[in-house]
């Protein structure tokens, strides 16, 4: 069989159109290829941006519920009269240093509230005196007086004859030595 020019011409045409076709149909490829990619890594950045966004979303959102419900317990402990009272509210603090008269010591809430405490030299404690420079003998001296002030209340009971032994030694040991030990 023998080839003319004009077929082996066409044949080679043939050729590179369908060499040029596979290599157009390559160079396809790996453009789609290459834009899948780009479109998968743009698609990871919005993502990433996105989970970004909703986690800040989240947490303004968490504050936001949060600063109501803070402002909702403030409110209720109020109304029922669990609040903190700064006049009635004091603090020592036991350190080397000098007391100063007139020191407050500030505190700022969650929810932005400011209190402000009155420190003390000393306080009493369930019948004990606390102060800066512990001394037995201040304690000891204010539950005697705490008993001097007992016996001079009940001193008309006490020499009272028309009120029995009984009764009277029942009050001594009631409120007298009570005082003493405990200073209520």
């Amino acid at each position: 069989m023998r080839v003319t020019a004009k077929e082996c011409i066409k044949e080679t045409k043939k050729e590179k159109r369908n060499g040029l076709m596979k290599s157009a149909k390559r160079e396809l490829q790996s453009r789609r290829k290459l834009r899948l990619k780009m479109l998968q890594e743009g698609t990871e950045e919005v993502k990433n941006k996105f989970e970004e966004q909703r986690r800040k979303t989240k947490m303004m959102l968490r504050n936001k519920k949060r600063k109501h419900y803070e402002k909702r317990l403030e409110e209720q402990l109020v109304k029922r009269g669990l609040c903190i009272n700064e006049k009635q509210t004091k603090y020592m603090e036991w350190t080397e240093e000098e007391y100063q008269e007139g020191r407050f010591l500030e505190v700022e809430t969650n929810t932005g509230k400011r209190y402000e405490f009155e420190e003390l030299e000393q306080f009493t404690y369930l019948g004990s005196i606390f102060s800066r420079k512990p001394n037995i003998g201040e304690d000891i001296q204010a539950r005697i007086m705490a008993g001097n002030k007992c016996v001079a209340g009940l001193r008309r009971i006490l020499k009272n004859k028309n009120i029995s032994r009984q009764t009277k030694i029942r009050l001594y040991r009631t409120l007298l030595i009570k005082s003493l030990r405990d200073e209520n």
